[in-house]
């Protein structure tokens, strides 16, 4: 039986993960813990598995539309809504109604996005720091003034 009915190409799956983070950086009120958390649910997926990383973003998010748990959790929710033969709203729901070869095959898209996901978050976050460094040494421009 295969589990993989079409595979997504890597260059899809990178433009998805660049585009998340980019999104995260304008909407998200804590961008740094969101580059953070990033990082961390990378981890808990490879350590709990997907269902159990779900519902501890979910239960972290406590119903908060701004918290950055939420936010996580949407992203990877909508992610793993484009694979295909996905049916339902919400995953958590959905990975509790299918066989375990959907569970199977949902978790590893999601390891192969998050893998890609966190190499987006770094970077963004050594831009980010790159210009707070520049920022620092040059100091905040005023606008008609150059630095010397």
């Amino acid at each position: 039986m295969k589990l993989w009915r079409r595979r997504q190409p890597v260059g899809d799956r990178q433009q998805l993960a660049e585009e998340t983070v980019r999104r995260a950086q304008q909407e998200v009120h804590h961008f740094r813990q969101y580059l953070d958390l990033v990082a961390e649910t990378a981890a808990m997926l490879r350590r709990y598995g997907l269902g159990q990383t779900l519902a501890y973003l979910q239960m972290r998010s406590g119903g908060r539309p701004d918290s950055p748990f939420t936010f996580v959790y949407q992203q990877l929710q909508d992610h793993l809504r484009r694979s295909p033969g996905f049916r339902g709203k919400d995953v958590l729901a959905y990975l509790t109604q299918e066989d375990s070869t959907t569970y199977l095959r949902l978790s590893r898209e999601a390891l192969a996005f998050s893998d890609l996901w966190v190499k987006a978050a770094r970077s963004v976050q050594k831009g980010t720091q790159k210009d707070a460094k520049a920022t620092r040494a040059t100091g905040p421009q005023v606008e008609g003034e150059t630095s010397v």
